[in-house]
């Protein structure tokens, strides 16, 4: 599990989160403040909200789907890697996974 790990860390995977939740930060902010705003009684302050904060909803979502499927991708690159290096490694990962898996 180390060397998945120390692969990350060398293709500066930790780095590229911090980085993104740097920057849409605001917009998520945005985006939980609408959704607290769409729960009000009033179905006019509801219908308001909803119609303006739609093309923020809409990069939050689609942002939050490419990163989920950018961070499979990252796992799997990791996961080859630490894979690649040695029969020890690979049987020590396989066995981390079963593990997690059970």
């Amino acid at each position: 599990m180390l060397a998945h790990e120390l692969h990350h860390w060398e293709s500066g995977d930790p780095l590229g989160t911090r980085f993104v939740w740097a920057i849409l930060w605001p917009l998520v902010a945005i985006y939980n403040l609408v959704d607290w705003l769409k729960r009000s009684t009033n179905p006019f302050i509801s219908a308001f909200v909803l119609l303006l904060s739609a093309p923020v909803w809409l990069t939050v979502r689609l942002i939050t789907a490419a990163l989920a499927g950018l961070s499979r991708i990252k796992e799997y690159e990791a996961d080859a890697a630490c894979a690649s290096l040695e029969d020890d490694y690979r049987l020590g990962l396989r066995r981390a996974l079963h593990h997690l898996a059970n």
